[in-house]
């Protein structure tokens, strides 16, 4: 089959997966889910805009679920053209079970870089040690493995490569939308940060190697072939069988622009992808290369993360107090701050040709109600531009800015659970 009629098929196999995905309660209960996170959000909404939500719920569902559907078609495009196939992949439940567990340490140990490369170790060493002799097959040990984990390893590998591959693409396109303004301790001060907290449901496929299918075994397809003896590899056919899978983005930005932070991580992940994925395709013809996968999986991503959230919290926080001018943390919607275009960041220095160092000066320089505004406002280079807002039925009251207080007296603070009880929550 040519490279086009894989991916015309690959298409088609996955129009039938977003119709099952459709008809499917478990695909149901994963938007409820999605609902139910995106709810709790509209209070830390409330309490930093008042009852005018920035964000609604129904815009962010609604860009979650197309970017997720434009996501899912690109992801099986490309374990179509890789042929990620499934011949023995019993065990899978331990791999999830795993991951709950090690979210109670870290949510971060929720994803599957982790657990599946714990398992894939523990599956290969075990494995190892009784083709040397050292574990008889008749020992419990084996035999657990052999009943509950008896999955290839370069598949799991090379799904989890396409999935992370995936969350980057989406982190890229979709990451940044929603961003929460809140206020956060560090260093003694108040800092102003925001929140970044997105999910996707993405519907896919993936091929099941049989006696029976669609796709047959050719010169070049599949790239990771699976697991088999022989020369009955030649006589396997692949069916498409669509899969759900529920992705999520959780950071907090401190020192950097959202978009700048989001495209750094994005950047940062889309390369550990791709050297897993390069891992497991070497795996599938040389046996070390599962071994260096499965280490690779778990401490890159660990690394990744780690230098990522020092990266964040050594830098200088860019939302802070300042004596000579109001910081921008964010705008309240439909307010004269939004209509200017007011950005994130910036330093507002003059009201009407009034210098205002704090709220109660911009306060003061709009007491009497005018009815035009002009402000002026420095980014953090030093550089100065001036906006101007009318309103000649009502008087301008109030620019509706959100900015970082001196101290935390009577505002919210985001406070991390303690405990394993708060964990567990």
């Amino acid at each position: 089959m040519e490279l086009l009629e894989m991916v015309f098929f690959a298409v088609k196999s996955y129009a039938i997966s977003v119709i099952r995905f459709l008809k499917d309660p478990i695909a149901w209960i994963l938007v409820l889910i999605m609902y139910s996170q995106y709810k709790k959000t509209s209070s830390i909404q409330k309490n930093m805009f008042g009852k005018k939500l920035k964000y609604p719920i129904s815009e962010l569902m609604t860009t979650s679920l197309l970017f997720s559907l434009i996501a899912g078609l690109i992801g099986s495009i490309m374990i179509t053209v890789i042929g990620i196939t499934l011949y023995e992949f019993s065990g899978f439940m331990f791999i999830i079970i795993t991951s709950l567990i090690l979210m109670i340490v870290n949510t971060r140990y929720l994803c599957l870089s982790y657990s599946g490369g714990i398992w894939s170790l523990v599956v290969l060493i075990i494995s190892d040690l009784v083709d040397k002799g050292f574990i008889s097959e008749g020992n419990i040990v084996y035999g657990f493995i052999y009943n509950n984990l008896k999955f290839d390893v370069t598949a799991l590998m090379a799904i989890i490569a396409v999935l992370h591959l995936i969350e980057a693409l989406l982190m890229r396109m979709d990451g940044y939308r929603g961003a929460l303004p809140v206020f956060v301790k560090g260093n003694g001060k108040v800092l102003g940060a925001f929140i970044l907290q997105r999910f996707w449901i993405i519907p896919a496929i993936i091929f099941a190697a049989g006696s029976s299918g669609i796709l047959p075994f050719t010169t070049w397809w599949p790239i990771i072939e699976p697991p088999i003896q022989g020369n009955i590899i030649k006589n396997i056919m692949f069916m498409a069988v669509p899969f759900i899978a529920m992705l999520g983005y959780g950071d907090i930005v401190i020192s950097t622009d959202v978009r700048d932070k989001v495209k750094r991580s994005s950047n940062g992940l889309f390369i550990f992808s791709i050297i897993l994925l390069g891992l497991s395709i070497l795996s599938s013809e040389y046996y070390i290369f599962k071994y260096i996968a499965a280490i690779f999986a778990p401490l890159a991503h660990e690394a990744f993360i780690y230098i990522e959230i020092n990266r964040e919290l050594r830098g200088k926080p860019k939302w802070e107090f300042r004596e000579d001018g109001i910081v921008v943390l964010d705008t309240i919607p439909n307010t004269p701050s939004e209509s200017m275009g007011i950005r994130s960041g910036e330093i507002i220095v003059n009201i009407n040709n009034i210098r205002v160092k704090s709220m109660e000066d911009a306060g003061n320089a709009l007491k009497s109600y005018p009815t035009f505004v002009w402000i002026e406002l420095m980014d953090e280079m030093g550089h100065m531009r001036t906006v101007e807002h009318k309103d000649y039925a009502n008087g301008i009251r109030s620019l509706g800015i959100i900015t970082v207080p001196r101290d935390e007296a009577g505002i919210p603070m985001i406070r991390q659970n303690k405990g394993l009880l708060g964990k567990v929550k």
